[in-house]
């Protein structure tokens, strides 16, 4: 299929294994210069490249019978979970990332997850109108994806669940959402802060019906709106996946040219108020979504709010990094969120300075999620000191962490540390010892 359309690009959604059950047969080699030989052709691995949420592989495919060889790019979206939905933005840069990449063969883009239907539809859904909304003033998503099932039947649908003990029935699905999804993208973005996941995708695509109104003919719910259909996760996905595509410009610049254009910026006759990084800032902040009180809950909690140096400044709990080996008499909260990196979904994790009463979680934080690096960009040593003396050793709740090394600079200081998790007789021998008038009396409790 790949050879006889003269595809140059393929786009996977799905992962070899999930949940324990494969889902995908690997087609490609394992590793680089590698080979699989498939038949009558032949993949050669080039290149692959793997980033935060994608993985990018150069295939070279050759017919063994002609002996003609072309290039192939494989984009493979590794964070979508089947039977679940992708971040939005995530799904909206790898479309860009797709989009923006130029091959040599130009037949028709191979999308594909595992089904074929439900994140495969929601792909090719978000490119068709992505490509549309440039030259259009409106979009129709309602439309296209009717046109879709036209010729493959559920597309964009997520696995069918139950809701009140009662199947959801598809078809009002289709007469509720009839009327209501031929929409302007300049009234969207100005009212995104409408926009509400929790509530349903009614809220921000059509300002005269609310939620509520189509509720009951979608979910049979007794007129109870407080949790979002689970069949329409995919499909509200798409839209939002559609803003961020909208409010997402062009903004990459290439290592090379990094240093002359941020010259050129810094040079710039334009107020600071007018120039290119105050226009992405005030896009970065009409992307701004609304936050419910469900999700900042931990956070304000009677146990940990005293735990934050800013109550206006907290993890929701979608992105807040678990402790696992704190004190038991200690929650598993720190105010810190996980931020991706290029590399790696959960490549930095961002923290306020530690207060004294959350040193110990602080380094329960670096030690269960494996953290290399620390890097302190404000310290203030005055309120809490976070590290022993050189050579010396403290314990920080579970947590014992040695300073190895220090060198200080001009610009910074630099430590090197190594963090041991206390054992728990050796917490028990603390503990007892602390009472004890003789040590050698410990042999004997």
């Amino acid at each position: 299929m790949i050879w006889e359309n003269g595809t140059g690009k393929i786009v996977m959604l799905a992962n070899l294994v999930e949940l324990g059950k494969n889902k995908c047969e690997q087609y490609w080699p394992k590793g680089e210069k590698d080979k699989l030989s498939i038949g009558i052709y032949e993949v050669i691995m080039q290149k692959e490249k793997f980033y935060g949420a994608y993985n990018i592989r150069e295939l070279l495919l050759k017919c063994l019978e002609t002996k003609e060889q072309r290039k192939v790019v494989q984009f493979h979206f590794t964070t979508w979970p089947d039977h679940g939905t992708a971040d939005a933005m995530q799904l909206a840069i790898f479309q860009h990332v797709i989009e923006s990449e130029a091959t040599q063969n130009t037949g028709p883009m191979v999308v594909h997850c595992s089904a074929g239907i439900g994140r495969t539809g929601t792909y090719i859904a978000l490119n068709a109108m992505t490509k549309w909304i440039r030259n259009h003033s409106k979009v129709d998503v309602y439309s296209f994806v009717s046109s879709m099932r036209n010729n493959r039947m559920n597309m964009i649908q997520t696995a069918v669940r139950y809701l009140d003990n009662n199947l959801f029935d598809r078809t009002f699905l289709d007469k509720a959402y009839s009327d209501h999804f031929c929409l302007s993208f300049e009234i969207l973005i100005t009212q995104n802060k409408k926009i509400a996941p929790k509530h349903g995708i009614f809220y921000c695509f059509n300002a005269n019906t609310s939620y509520s109104s189509c509720g009951n003919a979608i979910r049979r719910d007794n007129g109870n709106p407080s949790e979002p259909s689970r069949y329409m996760e995919q499909y509200i996905v798409l839209h939002e996946a559609l803003l961020e595509a909208q409010l997402m410009t062009n903004s990459a610049i290439k290592r090379e040219d990094f240093s002359k254009v941020w010259t050129n910026l810094s040079m710039s006759d334009y107020p600071k108020n007018e120039g290119r990084c105050r226009k992405e800032f005030q896009k970065l902040k009409l992307a701004l979504s609304n936050v419910d009180d469900d999700s900042m809950k931990d956070a304000l909690s009677n146990q940990n709010k005293s735990k934050n140096r800013d109550q206006n400044i907290i993890p929701i709990r979608i992105y807040r990094p678990f402790l696992t080996s704190n004190l038991v008499k200690r929650t598993n909260y720190i105010n810190a969120v996980a931020l991706p990196s290029m590399r790696a979904g959960m490549g930095m994790i961002a923290t306020q300075y530690p207060t004294p009463d959350t040193v110990q979680d602080f380094y329960s934080l670096i030690y269960d999620h494996d953290s290399p690096t620390i890097v302190i960009l404000e310290p203030n040593e005055e309120i809490v000191s976070l590290f022993p003396e050189n050579k010396q050793s403290s314990v920080f709740g579970v947590v014992s962490v040695s300073q190895k090394h220090e060198v200080s600079g001009k610009d910074f200081n630099e430590r090197k540390l190594e963090l041991k998790k206390k054992a728990q007789y050796e917490f028990l021998y603390d503990a007892v010892n602390d009472h004890l008038e003789q040590a050698n009396i410990y042999a004997n409790v």
